[in-house]
């Protein structure tokens, strides 16, 4: 039975994505389910992806063009790609919640940057490690690891907003834009309002704080400048 973490569609990669892209690479695609969908309303695109688990994986290849299976990090599996490829440089890349289970997502982001071509979108989901949630759990003296989320005892490297653009930056990427990803919006909000006390007494830039707090995930979008 395929679990619903590997068969969903992320809305809000969804709807940023360009019409009309050539090529698109996806990193842990999953069973596939999100470059599916781009590819019902895009049918002449060719949609690769990387998926560790092989359960997955045997799913994902029957929706997209080409699924490569393994770790992403590890140079073979890059190079079945590169083979693959034949040198065709994609116009849209795909992180949906994935950088944060390599061991070096900074040398990777800047890696698949090579095989874009100019002016070619990356759009990525990154939880968000200053959730207010997170933040109260370390007050209490809790940091406690799960199966799934933000915690996910998977997640190898853990980032801010302003640490996940740096990435970015660093390896030559433009950064555009980056939206929060809210869940539980009413929580969310007695959270925040409850943090507004602390934030004055603090001194504080209120409104970056909050931002920071209410996010769950970002969603960044950034663009090769070649």
């Amino acid at each position: 039975m395929t679990s619903i973490y590997y068969d969903n569609v992320n809305p809000d990669i969804l709807d940023r994505m360009p019409k009309g892209a050539g090529l698109v690479i996806e990193v842990g695609v999953g069973a596939g389910k999100l470059g599916h969908t781009y590819m019902q309303a895009n049918p002449g695109c060719t949609y690769c992806g990387f998926e560790y688990v092989e359960e997955m994986a045997a799913i994902a290849r029957g929706r997209l063009s080409q699924v490569f299976v393994g770790d992403v990090e590890r140079p073979e599996v890059l190079s079945e790609y590169d083979q693959w490829a034949e040198g065709r440089q994609a116009d849209l890349l795909i992180f949906g919640d994935v950088l944060e289970h390599l061991k070096d997502p900074w040398a990777f982001v800047a890696g698949l940057r090579q095989r874009m071509r100019p002016g070619g979108m990356c759009i990525a989901c990154i939880p968000n490690v200053a959730n207010w949630a997170l933040v109260m759990g370390q007050l209490e003296g809790r940091w406690t690891y799960a199966d799934s989320g933000l915690l996910d005892r998977t997640h190898l490297r853990f980032f801010t907003l302003d640490s996940a653009v740096d990435m970015f930056k660093q390896a030559g990427w433009t950064v555009s834009q980056a939206k929060a990803r809210i869940v539980n919006a009413d929580e969310t909000r007695k959270a925040l309002e409850a943090f507004d006390p602390l934030i004055e007494r603090l001194g504080l830039p209120r409104d970056k704080v909050r931002r920071n707090l209410g996010a769950f995930q970002w969603v960044i979008e950034a663009k090769n400048p070649g």
